[in-house]
C-alpha cells in the first residue's frame, strides 16, 4: 500500500477509495454474470474478454478537485485509482479505454461551450459515446 499514501494522509480519501472498488466489484460481477453465450468460452480464462470499459479518472489539469491540508489533490488520487483499476481489468481481459491517462484537462478537445468546465464534460462524454461500452 505504499502507492496510496494518501489513504493515511487523507481520512476521506481511503474512504473514497473503497466505495469506488466496490461499486467496480459490483459492476465487474454484473458483466461476468450477463447473458452473452460468445463469452462463455472465454470467461475461464479472461472472464472480462471481450468487454469495453471506459474508466474517467476525473479533474486534471487546472482543475485538481478537492484538497487536502496536506496538498494532496483529488485529480491525483482519482488517476493513482483509475491506473491501478485499469491494470485490473486488462490482467481480466477487459479493453479499457482510459478518458485521461496523465495530468491533463480535457477542455482543449472541443469548442462546444465557451466555459473551460463545460468543455471538460462534453469531451469525456464525447470519449464515452464514441466506445460504446459495456461498462463505464
Amino acid at each position: 500500500m505504499k502507492n496510496f499514501y494518501w489513504i493515511k494522509k487523507c481520512p476521506i480519501a481511503g474512504h473514497i477509495y473503497i466505495i469506488l472498488i466496490l461499486l467496480t466489484a459490483v459492476m465487474v460481477v454484473k458483466l461476468l454474470y450477463g447473458e452473452n453465450p460468445a463469452m462463455e468460452v472465454f470467461r475461464y480464462w479472461a472472464p472480462l474478454s471481450g468487454r469495453i470499459i471506459v474508466i474517467d479518472a476525473g479533474h486534471g489539469g487546472v482543475d485538481g478537485g478537492t484538497y487536502h491540508s496536506d496538498g494532496t489533490l483529488e485529480k491525483n488520487i482519482n488517476l493513482q485509482v483509475a491506473l491501478e483499476l485499469k491494470r485490473l481489468l486488462e490482467k481480466s481481459g477487459a479493453n479499457v479505454i482510459m478518458t485521461r491517462t496523465k495530468d491533463v484537462a480535457l477542455d482543449r478537445l472541443n469548442n462546444k461551450s465557451e466555459y473551460r468546465h463545460r468543455r471538460d464534460l462534453i469531451a469525456r462524454a464525447d470519449i464515452i459515446n464514441r466506445a460504446h461500452p459495456d461498462l463505464f
